[in-house]
């Protein structure tokens, strides 16, 4: 927009797919226990699986919320 060139810098990538790949794995531990423990599944489960369904800062996750 300045006219400068836009410099990028992909060297957060792979700490940022950790991170992902360490929270997808655990709510997905949290969910499998439940099912095999049988417990109920309360409000925080659900807010957990929505969290990855319905992502907030993209057009699709606001497409969920508004549905």
């Amino acid at each position: 927009m300045c006219g400068l060139p836009v410099e990028t810098d992909g060297s957060l990538i792979p700490i940022y797919a950790v991170f992902i790949a360490i929270a997808v794995v655990s709510v997905g531990l949290r969910l499998l226990a439940r099912v095999l423990t049988q417990a109920y599944f309360w409000w925080d489960d659900v807010a957990n699986f929505l969290s990855f369904v319905c992502p907030l800062d993209d057009d699709i996750g606001l497409q969920c919320i508004l549905i």
